[in-house]
């Protein structure tokens, strides 16, 4: 059966032999049997093959080869596509710059519809087979016959990249390896060139070869810049080695920031233009910003007290003139650490390392410290080395802080306190509270609180290092026993000062300016001396008016007697003991008691004097405003006796008509009935204003067979009065016996 086949008409499908070209006008008829049904035998029938010419192949056969043809040059432009994807050579983007790519060619055997036509070969570009429509700046053509592409740069402009292919026209050469064959009913081969024109517009893409003007550049930063340097040109550290031309533009998008160390980025754009091209690129430029700046600072000098935990003081007071390079540093630009504390256990120099910090900058700076002995008590033990040095620290108003220091470098290698003195006791430390404001320093009811204590076999340093800071207020006693108080010593003014009249117990009043040793207790007792029955009164009374006859206060001005505690035995001759109480008046204002055991001497003892029983004084009778009178003799008439005399007391009587006036009152008005009435000895005033309120005061010591002459002088404020006013009083005198 002859099957019946319609032709397709396919827009735009030239099919070519030579020159000519032939179309498909009409419907024929499909073969019968196609290529596939010819059995071998039948081959062998046909003998020779026969061939025709292109013009006589049969518009069904032409049409069927045709769109093999087709078909293979659009594989050719999907190779060619796929050659230019991953072609190495570029084209320049510089305009004249050429590029050459291979055209690829359909080489093999295929069947066409219905295996009724038949090639076999090459199938390639003709020579001028494709028309490429492009953007202007570059062309493209064949050459070679269709063998290469080349590809040339036009403008100096960017490229789109894809390009359109207007026009496609493969073939097949006529040589022996070529063939191309249908069936109708028999085999026929056709002769000479075929080839194909597609119009069909297609699409390749130029990007990957494409070559864009840009900018190659290398940088060098510079490994450091100094701070505040000046911002260098935009162009600095930058090297181009591509542009479009020689003078791009370089402009600062950021600038660096040299006003602080660390890093700083600079953005410089640099923009080129050569006829239509335009190109720009920011290029990051990283600069490391370094302060070579010295940071410099001037130490203040510290001087402070044994013991100061100066680590514990606002470091800023240890440095002044903080200055980076030229730049003067305020106080909030900078702040200074404590890095190695003075060692204030010693006195002498040492030194304190202080570490300085601002912007960015670090120094360190030797604070000198000169450590002063304060207000301290030094001990000594063997080889006059120190077993402590008890400091008293301000803390605040009237509080202070107790701690005890090396003070001198030991230089013995021995570490005992004094071995010397084995297990005994060797020095012993505490406080006093003084609840009353007048109180026995050695009461039992209020004993001692311990702060310290060491014998001569304890380790001196362990011992130093045992101490624990105390808190004391003014007022407060220090309560020292020192076994051997020559090496005991007070520090007043850097000095050491021997303060204990080498007793070995002393005590110490904390004031604001120290430690103030109390003398209460290194007073020394005399042996007094009385007279056969004496009463206890006269013995109080003696006390109280002459207590250096029985406690030497080695002028301390701040002892005053305060009773006999008991009384010696005057009704027997010979050597009494008794005991007094004197007191002491600190500076806090409280007062202290001690009591002395002393020798009081009795003896059998007389006084022979001579006095006047009567003493009379009156008004001058040429000047009546004057006070007179005679001369009255005193006379000791012993033989190895020296007398005290002194006035025990002036008693104004109550009958008296005339006023005695004390030294306090002034001179009256005249016409008053009074008087300023003055006591001489020998010739030399001795009591001013006599009167009732006169205190006992000594007159004269009058030696063994000597007398001395008392008399009267004055002022009476009432003489022109024609009344004649008696004045009278009256005088104790006292003698007794002068050691």
């Amino acid at each position: 059966m002859i099957k019946k086949k319609q032709l397709i008409c396919i827009p735009l499908l030239t099919l070519l032999w030579s020159t000519s070209t032939v179309k498909a006008e009409k419907i024929e008829k499909i073969p019968i049997n196609p290529l596939t049904n010819i059995s071998t035998t039948e081959e062998q029938m046909i003998t020779p093959f026969l061939s025709t010419q292109w013009a006589d192949v049969p518009s069904w056969a032409r049409i069927d080869i045709s769109l093999m043809f087709a078909n293979k040059g659009d594989y050719i432009i999907e190779q060619l596509q796929r050659r230019i994807a991953n072609s190495i050579e570029h084209l320049g983007w510089q305009k004249g710059s050429k590029i050459m790519i291979d055209v690829p060619q359909w080489e093999g055997e295929e069947k066409g519809p219905g295996e009724n036509t038949w090639m076999k070969g090459t199938i390639e570009v003709r020579g001028g087979g494709l028309t490429f429509e492009t953007d202007g700046t570059i062309s493209i053509n064949t050459t070679d016959g269709g063998k290469q592409l080349i590809i040339e740069r036009l403008q100096n402009k960017f490229t789109t990249a894809n390009v359109k292919i207007k026009r496609t026209e493969v073939y097949m050469r006529d040589i022996p390896e070529n063939q191309a064959a249908y069936y109708n009913p028999w085999i026929l081969y056709i002769d000479g060139v075929i080839s194909n024109v597609d119009l069909t517009e297609k699409v390749i893409n130029l990007s990957n070869i494409l070559d864009s003007p840009a900018f190659i550049y290398t940088t060098s930063e510079p490994s450091s810049v100094e701070l505040n340097s000046p911002i260098p040109t935009p162009s600095s550290y930058i090297t181009l080695s591509q542009s479009l031309t020689n003078n791009p533009t370089f402009t600062y998008i950021q600038k660096p920031d040299f006003s602080k160390a660390g890093q700083t980025e600079a953005i410089v754009r640099i923009t080129d233009r050569l006829d239509d091209y335009y190109i720009e690129s920011d290029v990051h430029l990283n600069y490391n910003v370094v302060d070579n700046r010295l940071l410099t600072a001037e130490a203040i000098s510290q001087e402070v007290d044994l013991g100061t935990a100066i680590e514990n003081r606002n470091p800023m007071e240890f440095i002044k003139n903080v200055k980076l390079g030229e730049e003067v540093l305020g106080n909030t630009d900078y702040s200074v650490k404590i890095k190695t504390p003075a060692d204030t256990t010693i006195i002498g120099n040492q030194k304190m390392i202080a570490t300085i910090t601002g912007k960015g900058k670090a120094v360190d700076i030797e604070v000198p410290v000169t450590v002063r002995w304060g207000k301290s008590i030094y001990l000594k033990g063997a080889y006059d080395d120190s077993v402590g040095v008890i400091t008293m620290h301000d803390t605040s108003s009237k509080t202070y802080t107790l701690t005890d220091q090396v003070g001198i470098k030991r230089k013995n290698s021995d570490s005992k306190v004094n071995n010397e003195f084995g297990e005994g006791l060797y020095y012993w430390i505490g406080t006093k509270k003084l609840d009353q404001p007048t109180q026995l320093l050695e009461d039992e009811l209020n004993p001692s609180q311990r702060l310290i204590s060491a014998t001569g076999q304890d380790d001196a340093l362990s011992k130093i290092q045992e101490f624990q800071p105390i808190e004391l207020k003014e007022g407060d006693l220090i309560d020292l026993w020192h076994a051997e108080p020559k090496r005991n010593s007070l520090i007043v003014n850097e000095n050491e000062l021997q303060e204990n009249a080498e007793l070995k117990n002393t005590y110490y009043e904390v004031t604001k300016s120290g430690f103030q040793p109390l003398r209460i207790n290194q007073l020394q007792t005399k042996e007094a001396t009385t007279l056969l029955r004496t009463t206890p009164q006269e013995l109080e009374e003696d006390f109280m008016n002459n207590m250096a006859k029985y406690i030497d206060s080695k002028g301390y001005n701040q002892i005053k007697p305060v009773k006999f505690i008991s009384f010696p035995d005057t009704t027997k001759p010979g050597k009494q003991p008794a005991k007094v109480r004197v007191e002491e008046t600190l500076q806090s204002g409280k007062k202290v008691q001690f009591d002395y055991d002393i020798q009081v001497n009795v003896k059998n003892e007389w006084v022979h004097v001579t006095i006047p029983t009567k003493m009379l004084f009156f008004s001058d009778k040429d000047h009546k405003e004057k006070v007179t009178s005679q001369k009255y003799k005193i006379k000791n008439n012993s033989d190895n006796t020296t007398l005290n005399v002194s006035m025990a007391s002036f008693l104004v009587n109550q009958d008296s008509e005339v006023a005695y006036l004390s030294e306090q009152e002034s001179d009256p008005t005249e016409g008053t009935a009074s008087l300023r009435l003055n006591l001489n000895v020998d010739g030399k005033q001795k009591i001013t204003s006599l009167n009732a309120a006169s205190k006992s005061t000594n007159l004269v010591d009058l030696m063994p067979k000597n007398s001395s002459e008392l008399s009267f002088a004055g002022d009476y404020f009432n003489p022109k009065s024609k009344n004649a006013f008696h004045a009278e009083s009256s005088m104790v005198l006292k003698f007794a016996i002068k050691e």
